[in-house]
């Protein structure tokens, strides 16, 4: 209960807060949107480039040829 209670009184004073400094606010995210959609860039690319080094199709490298030639399955006559 003592929660709840706390949680209410933060939502209204940050409420509060947002209202009275809102030209402040609207500042400060002004600055860190780009910011922030910079960071997400870069962890796209970093995601991106780690799917592609750890692909599953990718054979490992010490795979002979002979067994990449290999058929997987019954053979089956045309």
């Amino acid at each position: 209960m003592l929660s709840a209670v706390v949680g209410f009184a933060v939502c209204f004073f940050s409420l509060w807060g947002m209202l009275i400094w809102r030209h402040d606010l609207l500042a400060l995210l002004r600055g860190l949107l780009p910011l922030s959609f910079f960071f997400g860039g870069v962890v796209a690319i970093i995601a991106g480039i780690t799917s592609m080094t750890k692909s599953p199709d990718r054979k490992p490298a010490g795979e002979s040829k002979a067994m990449a030639n290999k058929t997987s399955g019954p053979a089956t006559a045309l």
